[in-house]
């Protein structure tokens, strides 16, 4: 029987699957739905495209009635929001009637079409930000709209780093025909990790059998054997400092509040013992 959890929502009860690698691994944005999480008017990232960050911060978003009308959908995707507002100097602004926004203006369009989960990246100076989130597929977790909502802030897939190849290998052969583009390698004249290690614990990073021919076949093997991949439960210590820095989110009130630095040293001698050796407890 699977383990859950019941957190409150605002009014309403919700139960999230803690333990239970198809809520936290099967992701909806991995090929579920015929397309990607990644729409296309962009494919740069956060890192050198100063132009793809919201000025100040401040985001203004419209949320569709097809989102607002299901109640703890909507609870749902107004908590991912404010998670993120908690961890970062990040705003979000609601824009709650339609007739307030310009086609020429800048804010984030929230659609709830049953084409998938997708996201432009970053900020458009020339009109709205698309992000969807599929009613019946979407939330599945308060996390896959975290992720889609740092697709809209401008931050891109981690396994498409430019080093990603030291950390994990890419099983092409695997892979869905036409999905190949999910898992490009960025190159450094568009994306800087800003000095930050490879984050396998990444709320950005893709699981396993990501855009698979087949769930039991992987299409990424990490290099470090000891590692997950693809969770959609929390931002992790480094999706957190990735925000702080490319929004200059410098004020102790939000470096203050991230959580334990991970033990990178630790992961790299635990992948030098046997297994029956390992111990993950301290």
């Amino acid at each position: 029987m699977k383990k859950r959890t019941l957190i409150r929502i605002y009014s309403y009860p919700i139960y999230i699957h803690t333990v239970d690698s198809w809520s936290q691994y099967n992701n909806p944005e991995e090929g579920v739905q015929q397309e990607g999480d990644i729409h296309r008017r962009s494919r740069k990232t956060i890192t050198t495209e100063k132009t793809l960050l919201w000025p100040n911060g401040i985001v203004n978003y419209y949320v569709h009635s097809s989102i607002v009308n299901e109640p703890i959908k909507f609870a749902m995707l107004e908590t991912a929001l404010q998670i993120i507002m908690l961890k970062t100097c990040i705003k979000f602004v609601r824009i709650e009637e339609y007739a307030k926004l310009s086609a020429n203006s800048s804010w984030v369009n929230v659609t709830g079409h049953d084409k998938g989960c997708y996201s432009d990246i970053g900020y458009n100076v020339h009109g709205p930000t698309t992000l969807n989130l599929d009613i019946k597929e979407c939330f599945r977790t308060i996390g896959h709209s975290i992720h889609e909502m740092l697709h809209t802030l401008g931050v891109y897939h981690e396994h498409m780093r430019p080093d990603r190849n030291n950390y994990i290998t890419i099983i092409w052969e695997n892979m869905r025909k036409g999905d190949e583009f999910n898992f490009q390698l960025l190159n450094n004249s568009i994306v800087t990790n800003y000095g930050l290690p490879y984050d396998y614990d990444s709320i950005m990073h893709y699981s396993m059998t990501a855009f698979s021919t087949d769930r039991s076949f992987p299409t990424i093997i990490p290099k470090n054997s000891y590692v997950e991949i693809g969770q959609r439960s929390h931002l992790s210590y480094y999706d957190i400092q990735k925000l702080l820095i490319a929004y200059n989110c410098t004020a102790s009130i939000y470096t203050n509040k991230l959580k334990k630095k991970p033990n990178l040293d630790k992961l790299k001698k635990l992948e030098k013992l046997p297994k029956k050796l390992q111990d993950t407890s301290r």
